[in-house]
């Protein structure tokens, strides 16, 4: 008998299991497919893999767009614009090393300079992300030129006004030349050694503040004016279709749809097996008050009876 029900109860937890993996794997199937999943898409091309889009260490690049603007009395005036102008774009690709010559080429072809770049991943997943700089001029056709590289996903471009930010750095080197010649006159008057050697030690901090501006500026020297283009190529592979499904596709889907269903299910057994344990406990301890209730009970009525 205890081993017919055993191998009921193991049957009854097969039959769930299964149960429970088909509706996942139906999920993820045809979940995955509606919310935006191709049929050629690789098992390990996900966001999270390559997203290399917050990459560290960028180089800001802001460039001079000079300007006449019409002011009181018909008068002219020239107003220099800083601006940031980044664009951002990602491609598949199957050629992947073929692909990633041609950035390089174009980027060399119309000037640019590479100016950072990253890559991951093992041959058949790989992934790389170049931002270059590139003039003003020839941003443009620098984009157009790289559209055509692969199978473009995504595009974008964000011109920032930085005049305010450029006018700000003029304003406090100027204050920090000021705040240094203050100090300097300071040391004429004479005094105690301490006190020029603070004076000294405020001055050389001064002129290294001054430095730090200087190179701030320089970043926005009309002469070295550049925008940027960053470009994250990703690797895939082209799949055999199966019934308008890739092979590869069903088969990480139901990879998924396992894992998911191992970790449900030994948190669902975890859990009813400590409802049970609870259970049982809760049983014993009310069985023990009760019986202890009972027999104190039956006692009080022997000794009511012997009076």
């Amino acid at each position: 008998m205890k081993v017919k029900l055993l191998k009921r109860v193991f049957l009854i937890l097969i039959v769930i299991f299964a149960a429970v993996f088909i509706l996942r794997f139906i999920y993820e199937l045809y979940g995955s497919r509606y919310s935006g999943a191709t049929s050629y898409e690789s098992s390990y091309s996900t966001a999270s893999y390559y997203d290399m889009s917050n990459m560290t260490g960028k180089t800001q690049n802001y460039a001079t767009a000079r300007q006449k603007i019409e002011g009181a009395a018909g008068a002219s005036v020239n107003y220099d614009q800083k601006y940031e102008m980044v664009s951002n774009m990602t491609s598949d690709s199957t050629d992947f090393e073929n692909d990633e010559n041609l950035i390089r080429e174009r980027i060399a072809g119309f000037s640019g300079i590479i100016q950072t770049e990253r890559s991951q991943g093992l041959e058949g997943y790989r992934s790389l992300w170049i931002s270059a700089g590139v003039s003003p001029a020839k941003f443009d056709e620098l984009v157009e030129g790289l559209k055509e590289i692969g199978t473009p996903t995504g595009f974008s471009v964000t011109k920032t006004d930085k005049t305010e930010d450029f006018r700000f750095l003029l304003s406090h080197r100027d204050f920090l030349i000021k705040t240094k010649d203050a100090y300097s006159a300071l040391k004429t008057r004479g005094g105690d050694i301490s006190d020029f050697l603070a004076l000294e030690s405020m001055i050389l901090e001064t002129e290294e503040q001054i430095m730090l501006a200087d190179v701030s500026l320089g970043v926005f020297d009309e002469s070295l004016s550049l925008c940027t283009v960053e470009f994250t190529l990703r690797e895939t592979q082209e799949q055999k279709k199966t019934g308008g499904i890739s092979l590869s596709f069903i088969l990480s889907r139901a990879w998924y749809a396992l894992e998911w269903t191992v970790s449900f299910y030994l948190i669902a057994l975890v859990f009813v097996l400590a409802l049970g344990f609870a259970g049982l406990g809760i049983t014993f301890i009310w069985e023990r008050i009760t019986g202890v209730s009972g027999q104190k009970k039956k006692d009080d009525g022997k000794d009511d009876s012997a009076e």
